[in-house]
């Protein structure tokens, strides 16, 4: 398999790291810890950024890019030790909408 990324890639990485290494602070991870429950900052940088909706078809205002795209995305935000569960949320919305859309929903 080749993992080499794309320009359109490499870029997204570059700029996930330099999102994530202004507000994925310790002292920021240690604050929403501390807070608990749910971070809507948080959660908004990362739908910014389009994590969210990168494997969503663009049918449904997504990006419609495929899995090896998160290949960058999982990259950086782990180098940023970033909890929020981004890439699950967003690998779950493109399924259940294409399970949706094959059941006539």
């Amino acid at each position: 398999m080749d993992f080499v990324l794309s320009e359109e890639q490499r870029m997204l990485e570059d700029s996930l790291r330099r999102m994530t290494a202004d507000q994925w602070t310790f002292a920021a991870r240690r604050r929403r810890h501390e807070a608990g429950g749910l971070d809507r900052a948080a959660w908004t940088a990362l739908a910014d950024f389009g994590v969210l909706g990168l494997v969503v078809s663009a049918d449904h205002e997504g990006f419609g890019e495929d899995p090896a795209s998160l290949l960058p995305v999982h990259r950086a935000l782990g180098a940023a030790l970033v909890s929020e569960p981004g890439i699950p949320s967003g690998v779950a919305a493109a399924t259940l909408l294409r399970l949706a859309a094959e059941h006539g929903g």
